[in-house]
């Protein structure tokens, strides 16, 4: 379909010069405003962040920041031991390993364990049978930290594969999943006892609606997918759960080159964002969140970028009353990057900041590291997914970063980010036979990281997934998060 472009008006707040002095009685929103105008239009913070300062009883990394060396890979001992900083695992379930994603609601997480197998660049339609003792999606008890334990495996057709679409919404209570590179779409109840999921529906979509990246509308109405194979009609879906038992279909839009990642959505649903090859779509929901007969999307602006690729997903978040989309590269060289970008203008988007390690920086060093280390790797030292404390005021961003291990970032400030801390599991290498689970292709010298991210600030802790290590509960030390202030 062909799009219809709708001028954007940003309404932007007045200042008024007063006499005799050079006054300004401004109505900025917060201090970033203050921030942004002191620095400049065009000022944005391109990295490094600042290292994290380790504190006693860590394990440092040994050389250039986020770089997991092949040297250090292969050496016996450091392949069995974890670089952590102001991060400490205190629980895990490996089981034969995870694939992309995991869910959470209450104290129950949910990890994808079906094998997968990629067709190129496209979707993911053909899956190697699943392990007979790991198929499908793992449910996972998390209620004592220490000691996490599979509760059952869900295997209906959708959550067999589910691929990046496994997600649960925590106030209607629901975990769904669209079937990778498939039209199976499973709804599950997991609002009483998590770990008992109930089968609400399994429903089959019509043609275009594939899965790969999705999730739930902050309201919990609409399930959003997104496919980036053309070939497969790929583009933008969209499912009404308002009746959990019988979903429905709403619209299937082809938008540009049909290539979408992630889908998000504004707080008030009226608002989609799309992760793009390079960079990001903003569109107007508003039809679908209204339920229109025949609801239209209009694109609203695109913002792109050459420094990185393969968008992955986005966060939209409330800094200080001021609206920021957090978008997220899986691929590009250099490595990509983690964007914060300013949406308060939304037919002009505007990057403030970009979240890279040392070894994510377009330098002599980091590209040597990066052709030095991952020669068998189709992701080396990529983010792929990230996670927030809170949408509103969020004080840290934790993000899975391949062989850079998982995260965590300090963005009070959105426009000076710095890190806090990290954990880097050790490599796997010679447990092919037993990771039958496992969604890692490369070389298990060094992990695959990769699935989204939850942070529990009343317990200190951050619950994850790496490919071949499993299941983690991790817990901060050294006093450096939930902040005090």
């Amino acid at each position: 379909m062909v799009l219809k472009r709708m001028a954007s008006v940003s309404i932007r707040t007045a200042c008024v010069l007063g006499l005799g002095a050079m006054l300004w009685a401004c109505s900025l929103q917060s201090e970033q405003d203050v921030m942004a105008a002191q620095r400049g239009a065009n000022s944005v913070f391109e990295g490094p962040v600042a290292r994290a300062v380790c504190g006693t009883g860590d394990r440092p990394e040994p050389g250039l920041q986020g770089r997991f060396a092949l040297v250090e890979r292969i050496a016996s001992v450091a392949s069995q031991e974890s670089f952590q900083c102001n991060l400490e695992l205190i629980g895990r379930v490996q089981g034969g390993g995870a694939a992309f994603q995991n869910a959470w609601h209450g104290d129950c997480a949910y990890v994808a364990t079906g094998q997968q197998v990629y067709r190129g660049v496209g979707e993911l339609p053909l899956s190697l049978p699943p392990s007979p003792a790991f198929p499908g999606t793992a449910v996972i008890d998390g209620r004592d930290s220490a000691a996490p334990f599979t509760v059952t495996h869900l295997t209906t057709p959708a959550i067999m594969y589910p691929h990046e679409g496994l997600k649960a919404h925590a106030g209607r209570g629901l975990l769904g999943a669209l079937l990778a590179g498939g039209r199976e779409f499973d709804l599950y109840g997991v609002g009483g006892d998590c770990t008992q999921p109930q089968l609400l529906a399994s429903a089959t979509m019509p043609a275009g609606f594939v899965g790969h990246e999705g999730g739930f509308a902050p309201d919990g109405r609409t399930y959003y997918a997104g496919s980036t194979n053309p070939a497969d009609d790929g583009g933008l879906s969209a499912i009404d759960v308002d009746d959990s038992h019988d979903p429905q279909p709403i619209t299937h839009e082809v938008i540009a080159s049909g290539r979408i990642h992630g889908v998000s959505a504004s707080a008030d649903g009226s608002r989609g964002y799309l992760s793009l090859p390079d960079g990001i779509s903003v569109v107007d929901l508003s039809a679908i969140q209204a339920r229109e007969e025949e609801p239209v999307v209009h694109e609203l602006s695109r913002l792109r970028w050459a420094d990185g690729g393969g968008g992955q997903h986005s966060i939209p978040v409330t800094i200080r009353g001021r609206p920021y989309l957090i978008a997220v590269d899986e691929a590009g060289a250099p490595p990509g990057a983690q964007r914060i970008i300013d949406i308060s203008d939304e037919a002009h988007p505007v990057v403030v900041s970009k979240l890279r390690l040392e070894v994510q920086m377009d330098s002599a060093e980091g590209a040597a590291a990066t052709q030095e280390d991952c020669n068998d790797q189709v992701f080396c030292y990529h983010s792929h997914y990230c996670g927030v404390d809170r949408t509103v005021d969020p004080t840290v961003l934790a993000c899975t970063q391949f062989n850079s291990g998982v995260r965590v970032y300090d963005i009070r400030d959105p426009q000076t980010p710095k890190e806090i801390a990290y954990f880097v599991p050790p490599g796997q290498a010679g447990r092919d036979a037993f990771l039958v689970a496992s969604g890692h292709f490369g070389s298990r010298s060094a992990d695959w990281c990769a699935a989204d991210v939850r942070l529990v600030p009343e317990r200190g802790e951050l619950w994850t997934t790496c490919m071949d290590y499993g299941f983690m509960v991790l817990r901060f030390t050294n006093g450096v998060w939930p902040f005090t202030d």
